[in-house]
């Protein structure tokens, strides 16, 4: 649960500033703001939970709807450059999901 802000600063063009939000227990997060609109820095995300779950980067919760990954074609999804280990995407020309491991796409298909 983050408790508010505890300070500001700019790049000094600005073009863009960084907030800080406090999360109660004596931690600081920095918070970035610029023309293409904001990005937490290393923030653990909670969505529809209050519950932090400290492994997890993005913790999502809900009993009445799913997690929805971006989607795209076979062609958008082969043109990411350097796609990391794990990326994760729905290909919609294959009506598949898609993981990239070590070196390439893999379909992900029933079990």
């Amino acid at each position: 649960t983050y408790t508010g802000l505890t300070g500001i600063d700019s790049n000094g063009t600005g073009s863009s500033a960084r907030l800080y939000m406090a999360d109660g227990l004596g931690n600081s997060y920095p918070i970035r703001l610029d023309a293409g609109g904001f990005s937490y820095l290393n923030v653990p995300v909670g969505i529809g939970t209050i519950t932090d779950i400290t492994s997890a980067q993005l913790h999502v919760t809900s009993t009445t709807k799913g997690f929805l990954p971006p989607r795209m074609t076979t062609t958008q999804k082969n043109a990411i450059a350097s796609p990391a280990s794990g990326l994760v995407v729905y290909d919609t020309t294959l009506n598949k999901l898609c993981l990239f491991g070590a070196s390439s796409w893999e379909t992900i298909t029933s079990v």
